[in-house]
């Protein structure tokens, strides 16, 4: 993620409106990509906000509240943190030079691949662990005001370009005559730095024409090649890391043990491209990977949706995690590969080369699904047909974008069907088996899902909700247990009985909703909003709710044992102190009566 270049910068007033208005409609404050340079944030309440890739360098944000805050990937530059607290912030990739963290808070927090160079860190809360996985400490006053080895002006070397030589070149990108001449400066292509700490003085390689140079080891790493053309290049063994790749040319290029960790290659063309033992845990949402060598290599947890794998050589590789959801892997060979935890939802396997075995320990099971979406006519035609909705079978079928709004589909197979972006408002889903449905983006409002199964037995067999809006559904007695429902919009909806244990309900909206009796064993609430919610008689042991809105709940004899409420806020909430003492955590919450926990 890289700063959007916004000539006027947003001004303390603007982002305060942007935060009333997101606090009033029980939404996540987006502020991506925004130009904040200079802003003054001070003490603001700022937690849960997404800054992914916002420029705040040399911006203030003394004793901002930052916590659980998206800010992966910004420029925060000179910025004033001191006192900030940034529990549990992700702050992967984020550039501190010259920052002020000063008393800053920082437990936590994700600090990978972090830029720290010559920070102050004096008093901050921050482990060595933590410490261990930024990029770069050099000069940084560290929280026991020691000084990190490293001068604290830059050096000039021939494997390392002096900061000053690059200073008034931020707008500029580099030539590829200017890069070709680093090459021979270096003496090889190994020594070479065009990462981001070195592109803090200026480097932009934005739009450069790179095909067939050999850039073998070079080190590249979170720098920004937007619109580069790198097709045929030699990289093999480079650090590109972080890189902005998103959308260039890499067809053929040689990245043979290269480091892809964390890079945007989004609609990134690598046709034919070698990636053998390379580290592709990276972004690859519809990249063009068709014939491509990625032999051995380490897809942890890499973002595959709606690529095109076909015909690529994936022997050997490690797919544990990764999300291969709508991806074209006809032809490929994924003999040997792990697919550990894989989600194969909608892939296309046609002729791949791989066993039933490997597919079984896949998180979604691959099912050859109906590629051909159907009709809101041919729906109601087959609901005529059955004679019955409890009759009709529509598992595995294409429903994309479908209006079944208002049909009564009780009791109806909904297994692994693909209703993301489906209108299911006012619809009459009780009773109906969703499985492995993936319900994205879909809207259930005022939809009745009363005694819906989500789940088949294996704690692998659940369905997906993201971004779903489910406000005023009938939910009762429902069976979600595992499902996915980040950042859904459950306002007002009746979950009465429902079995909600191990959901996933991170930053959901679950305002004014009835959750009397349900069962909410080891979910993961943290950040929701749940104002004035009905939890009275609800199992919450296990549960997570750090930084959660629970002002005004109602929780009468629920259960709270070993649940985490560390930042949630309980103002006004019915909850006695002996169901409080019942948690494992309540550092920081505030209080029924407006206090804080200490």
């Amino acid at each position: 993620m890289f700063w959007r270049k916004i000539s006027k910068p947003s001004s303390r007033e603007e982002v305060m409106r942007l935060l009333q208005r997101a606090d009033s409609s029980d939404e996540v404050c987006d502020l991506r990509g925004r130009n904040l340079e200079g802003i003054d944030l001070s003490g603001l309440n700022l937690r849960g906000a997404n800054l992914s890739g916002a420029n705040l360098s040399g911006a203030n944000l003394r004793g901002a509240d930052l916590y659980l805050t998206n800010l992966s990937g910004a420029n925060l530059r000179g910025a004033n943190l001191s006192g900030a607290v940034l529990l549990n912030a992700n702050l992967s990739g984020v550039v501190l030079l010259n920052a002020n963290l000063s008393g800053a808070d920082l437990r936590g927090a994700d600090l990978s691949g972090a830029v720290l160079l010559n920070a102050n860190l004096s008093g901050a809360k921050v482990t060595q662990i933590q410490l261990q996985a930024v990029q770069s400490l050099q000069g940084t006053t560290m929280p026991d005001g020691s000084i990190y080895p490293g001068a604290t002006t830059p050096k000039s070397s021939s494997s390392e370009q002096p900061m000053e030589q690059t200073q008034g070149r931020k707008d500029k990108p580099l030539t590829r005559e200017e890069v070709m001449h680093l090459l021979q400066q270096a003496g090889s292509p190994a020594k070479l730095d065009l990462g981001r700490v070195t592109i803090l003085g200026g480097r932009n390689l934005e739009g450069i024409d790179l095909s067939g140079l050999d850039l073998r080891g070079v080190n590249l790493r979170n720098a920004n090649l937007g619109g580069a053309n790198l097709g045929g290049a030699n990289l093999g063994g480079a650090d590109l890391a972080g890189a902005d790749l998103s959308g260039i040319n890499l067809s053929q290029a040689d990245l043979s043990g290269a480091n892809l960790n964390s890079a945007d290659l989004s609609e990134t063309d690598l046709r034919r491209a070698n990636l053998h033992n390379s580290k592709l845990g990276a972004h690859l949402e519809r990249a063009n990977l068709s014939g491509a060598d990625m032999g051995g290599a380490g897809l942890f947890y890499a973002f595959l949706r709606r690529a095109d794998l076909s015909g690529a050589n994936l022997s050997g590789a490690v797919l544990h995690g990764a999300d291969l959801g709508y991806a074209n892997l006809s032809g490929t060979d994924l003999s040997g590969a792990d697919l550990t935890y894989a989600n194969l939802s909608g892939a296309n396997l046609s002729g791949a080369k791989v066993n039933p075995e490997q597919l079984q320990k896949a998180l979604v099971p691959y099912i050859p699904y109906d590629t051909r979406r159907l009709t809101r006519e041919e729906v109601i035609r087959l609901l005529q047909q059955a004679r019955s909705p409890a009759k009709l079978d529509l598992g595995g079928r294409n429903l994309e974008g479908i209006d079944l709004s208002g049909l009564d589909l009780r009791g109806a197979g909904l297994s692994y069907a693909n209703l993301s972006g489906a209108n299911l408002s006012g619809a009459n889903l009780a009773g109906v088996g969703l499985p492995h449905a993936i319900l994205e983006n879909a809207d259930l409002s005022g939809a009745n899902l009363s005694g819906a199964v989500m789940l088949e037995g294996g704690w692998r067999d659940f369905a997906i909700l993201e971004n779903a809006n489910l406000s005023r559904a009938n939910l009762t007695g429902a069976n979600l247990s595992g499902a996915t429902l980040i950042r859904a919009y459950l306002r007002r909806a009746n979950l009465s009985g429902a079995n909600l244990s191990r959901v996933n309900f991170h930053e959901t909206c679950l305002s004014g909703a009835d959750l009397r009796g349900a069962i909410l064993s080891n979910a993961k609430l943290g950040l929701s909003r749940m104002r004035n919610v009905n939890l009275s008689d609800a199992t919450l042991d296990n549960a997570t709710l750090g930084g959660a809105d629970l002002s005004g709940a109602n929780l009468r004899k629920a259960t709270l044992y070993h649940a985490y409420l560390n930042e949630a806020d309980l103002r006004g909430a019915i909850v006695s102190q002996q169901q409080l003492n019942q948690a494992s955590l309540l550092t920081d919450a505030t209080m029924p009566d407006g206090t804080k926990h200490s």
